[in-house]
């Protein structure tokens, strides 16, 4: 039961956090949608933005799965994917580009790993796909 009240707690702040970040990427709030994502990374995993950046996908997926059960670790990993993906976007629309690629690359890998290790296990509708992660790569690199 605890484990279940941490999974839905944890969520429940992301959903927060997510709603927010989308009302500010439509409203065209770039610098607030920065905030917002920066804010997320260090209360949902206590990260700093700049340790996201830096540390490598596999460092990351190691980081969320350590004292935690394996559906906490691949929920925590899910939401990360997804701020990834949404860092991705808002670079991308600042025309940074060698950042978009790293955040949408570290999105992918991330995602591979945990489809691989659940492969029927489906995902939930708030995260990205890998179909989707590869085509932003590939906007993000031409």
């Amino acid at each position: 039961m605890i484990r279940q009240d941490y999974i839905i707690r944890l969520i429940e702040h992301f959903g927060v956090l997510w709603a927010r970040l989308v009302e500010q990427l439509r409203g065209g709030e770039l610098h607030p949608a920065r905030l917002t994502i920066d804010y997320a990374y260090l209360q949902l995993f206590g990260l700093t933005p700049s340790a996201v950046a830096s540390l490598s996908a596999g460092e990351l997926l190691a980081r969320l799965h350590i004292g935690v059960t394996p559906e906490a670790g691949r929920e925590q990993c899910l939401i990360l994917c997804t701020l990834l993906h949404a860092e991705g976007d808002l670079a991308l629309d600042q025309q940074q580009f060698d950042q978009a690629t790293s955040a949408y690359r570290k999105a992918l890998d991330i995602l591979r790993v945990l489809e691989y290790r659940q492969p029927n296990t489906p995902l939930p509708e708030y995260a990205p796909t890998i179909a989707e992660l590869e085509e932003a790569l590939i906007q993000a690199q031409t």
